[in-house]
């Protein structure tokens, strides 16, 4: 057959196991995951955009603000939503490095490609930047030193 199902055994643990997949197999999950893609481009521009605008409207809010308060909160909905559901989960997978990573993403490679993407040259007040830069440094080593023992106590989480 063909050289990717040679590839395909079965690892077997104690209580894991797992298939690697076929090339076909690889295939369907890439179109799949092209189509959920689209449908959630379809979605945003039709529901989300429009909504945005209305309640930016209705709070009177100027485009700079809604659109740093809202596009933050909406590209921070998959790790809100990710915490949540393993909190309430069977078990607590997620650790500090799928949180802190996806936020560091979020401010370095989002603002990066925002600021790259411009045509026109940005002029920017150092303030802000050293302000918020060291907001996320010492958020960073407060969370690093509170996940020391290995136990998060409530007067932690404010």
């Amino acid at each position: 057959g063909s050289p990717f199902l040679a590839l395909r055994r079965r690892l077997t643990t104690a209580s894991v196991t797992c298939d690697l997949m076929g090339a076909g197999e690889a295939f369907g999950f890439f179109v799949l995951t092209l189509y959920i893609f689209l449908g959630i481009a379809i979605i945003c521009d039709e529901w989300f955009v429009p909504s945005l605008e209305r309640i930016s409207g209705v709070l009177n809010l100027s485009a700079d603000v809604a659109g740093a308060t809202f596009l933050a909160a909406g590209s921070s909905a998959p790790e809100l939503f990710t915490s949540v559901a393993d909190t309430f989960g069977p078990g607590n997978n997620i650790g500090i490095g799928t949180i802190v990573g996806s936020a560091m993403f979020n401010i370095l490679i989002i603002v990066a490609l925002s600021a790259a993407a411009t045509s026109e040259r940005l002029s920017i007040d150092w303030r802000p930047v050293v302000r918020d830069c060291g907001f996320y440094a010492s958020s960073i080593c407060l969370l690093a030193l509170f996940f020391i023992d290995g136990l998060i106590e409530w007067w932690e989480s404010l």
